[in-house]
């Protein structure tokens, strides 16, 4: 067992592989160094939390309640307390918006965020439409559009206002530029005469040829 001293040490060890001698060396820090830089790195996640929306008075509570790490002697502890606390109380400027994403979905930190603001019953409703319209579904004011007016421009124009990708839908057998430009032809397509069933893909333009 090597003791670490107020200065790192490198030790070097010798290992034998296929007949010749290696050398691998090993840095010891003291622990009040550990200690140091784990507060700073704490600290440094719990500013960070701050500055993208934590409740202060929380990450406060935390910054001073947190034990030090076990694997700490006890007469670090103190070292590894007052760093983390004044880390935790400087100010971490202008953090992006995918970093405070990542950080809102840390389970060490996610309870320092408030919670989200109550939804209204016209909010809930709207969500509820918009996931119902999301999921795929059979689009019949697509295809009673498109059957009302078979026209490539008119039944793009209704199949791109009334349905979702994902969605199925029916389309006249010999509406053939429609079928070419909105299904799917990755799937399959069935046909029921006089109608062919396809999902719905991303719709793609006409390419006409002067």
């Amino acid at each position: 067992m090597v003791r670490p001293t107020t200065f790192a040490i490198p030790i070097a060890l010798f290992l034998t592989a296929c007949g010749e001698p290696q050398i691998k060396t090993i840095y010891a820090a003291p622990p009040e160094v550990l200690a140091l830089f784990a507060g700073q790195s704490r600290g440094a996640d719990l500013s960070l939390a701050r500055a993208c929306g934590a409740d202060a008075k929380r990450v406060g509570a935390l910054a001073t309640s947190e034990q030090a790490p076990t694997s700490l002697p006890a007469e670090a502890s103190s070292i590894y307390k007052a760093s983390l606390v004044a880390r935790a109380e400087s100010t971490t400027e202008g953090p992006s918006l995918q970093l405070c994403d990542t950080v809102r979905k840390r389970s060490d930190i996610a309870a320092l965020f408030p919670p989200p603001p109550l939804q209204t019953r016209a909010e809930r409703a709207a969500l509820a439409e918009r996931k119902a319209r999301a999921a795929p579904a059979y689009c019949a004011e697509g295809t009673q559009a498109v059957v009302a007016d078979p026209t490539v421009t008119a039944g793009l124009k209704a199949l791109r206002e009334k349905c979702n990708p994902g969605d199925t839908i029916a389309l006249p057998v010999n509406a053939t530029g429609i079928i070419a430009s909105a299904c799917d032809l990755s799937k399959p397509i069935p046909v029921a005469d006089p109608n062919v069933f396809c999902t719905l893909g991303r719709i793609r333009e006409m390419r006409l040829f002067r």
